[in-house]
């Protein structure tokens, strides 16, 4: 655990995050009265999951760059992007696990649905968090960004003497 740096916490959350938008996000199963049942599934690209694709690979993308003087800017940036994708996750898990007044009429009438959540929302949630720790623990490790070095200030040039006679 000890060699696990920063940089790999980033690069393993955001590909479990893009992994995650391309796995299924949410599954449901209907029965109606006497009827057999039918499922269905809907992968993240379906719904949010797009929005955290694109937050995922923006999050390798500016870790992975190189700018010494921006390098702290993209680390929050990530850090951000990153915690977005697991919020978004967070947010859709738990508008898949609500209850609705639909089962309960449902239910009253013989039939059921079940939506349980997917592993791609799961993927999502857990690379967000690791790669918002690991850019976040990136960021504090960063230098400050050092100012341009200016070149050092030069005398005003001497005008050339006067012609000799």
């Amino acid at each position: 655990m000890k060699n696990i740096q920063p940089l790999h916490l980033v690069l393993g959350g955001a590909g479990l995050i893009i992994l995650g938008a391309l796995l299924p996000w949410a599954s449901v199963s209907i029965k109606i009265a006497g009827a057999s049942a039918m499922s269905n599934s809907a992968s993240g690209l379906d719904g949010d999951g797009r929005f955290t694709l694109i937050l995922g690979i923006a999050a390798i993308v500016l870790t992975v760059l190189k700018n010494p003087q921006q390098a702290k800017l993209f680390a929050l940036i990530a850090l951000i992007a990153s915690g977005l994708a697991a919020l978004i996750g967070l947010i859709d898990i738990f508008r898949i696990t609500g209850n609705s007044d639909a089962n309960a009429i449902l239910e009253a009438s013989g039939s059921s649905v079940s939506i349980s959540p997917g592993i791609g929302i799961f993927l999502t949630i857990i690379g967000g968090v690791a790669a918002a720790f690991g850019s976040w623990k990136r960021w504090e490790t960063l230098p400050a960004p050092q100012p341009l070095a200016q070149p050092p200030a030069q005398p005003p040039a001497q005008p050339p003497p006067p012609p000799q006679a």
